[in-house]
């Protein structure tokens, strides 16, 4: 009984937290993106090139194969800024966000009424995917930020909501290329958006700053800890008593 009492989760402060909420829309637009690219990329290639099939599949790798190189090569910069305190962390996840979100998002969107040469196509996919590969080099913008003694309980829902939008991203992919048809303009459209709309609400209203009731809530488990240690000392103490009692009578 006291044991689920000390760990209980305090859902009603962080449902009510507006940087746990930034945090919720700034994953769950990146990975409705990663996604959607994934399965919309080799489509999307196919489109604004003249390669094929496999072509088309061969670049869809290359984008995620700069993402990753990308993502790489911002560790040694980050790691500098980490170890000398040139920041705080919530300028840093917050340049973070705009580098792989607002920048992406705004090549999208800038770029969909232009006619470029199908060489500057496939740059512009590139960047949009390289680009967001900050997100990776920064080791992700995560709950531990915000609540590192309830990180835990946040990831669980927050990694179930993508499992989600994984599982039916391929239904949504069909459906909106279906609908749309030869338009692709509309598919990058909505990408662009859903990334300037993720890293705005971030910057916007997000921290890296270890909430009050965060600490709050670790104390009152440890007060808890102590008073039902402090309890159970009592009631072994008085269980000694009462054998050495029984055993005097």
């Amino acid at each position: 009984m006291f044991r689920d009492r000390r760990r209980r989760t305090p859902w009603s402060k962080i449902l009510h937290c507006s940087k746990i909420r930034a945090l919720f829309v700034l994953l769950c637009c990146n990975g409705w993106n990663l996604n959607y690219f994934r399965y919309y990329g080799p489509l999307y290639f196919k489109r604004i090139t003249s390669s094929t099939n496999s072509g088309a599949f061969w670049l869809t790798s290359a984008a995620f194969l700069t993402r990753m190189v990308l993502g790489i090569l911002c560790l040694p910069l980050l790691r500098y800024i980490i170890i000398q305190n040139r920041m705080s962390v919530t300028v840093l996840r917050k340049s973070i966000a705009f580098i792989a979100q607002v920048i992406p998002g705004t090549i999208a969107l800038t770029t969909i009424a232009v006619h470029c040469k199908e060489s500057v196509n496939i740059v512009i996919g590139l960047l949009i995917l390289g680009f967001n590969g900050a997100f990776i080099g920064s080791g992700f913008i995560n709950a531990l930020d915000l609540a590192p003694h309830f990180a835990q309980a946040l990831f669980a829902p927050m990694q179930a909501l993508i499992c989600v939008i994984t599982a039916v991203m391929p239904f949504m992919v069909a459906y909106i290329s279906e609908l749309v048809k030869e338009k692709v303009y509309v598919n990058v459209m909505m990408i662009g958006l859903v990334y300037v709309v993720g890293g705005l609400t971030f910057i916007t209203f997000g921290s890296a700053t270890v909430q009050p009731w965060d600490i709050a809530e670790a104390r009152r488990m440890v007060q808890s800890s102590i008073s039902v240690t402090h309890l159970g000392y009592e009631l072994d103490r008085e269980a000694d008593d009462d054998e050495q009692n029984s055993g005097l009578c």
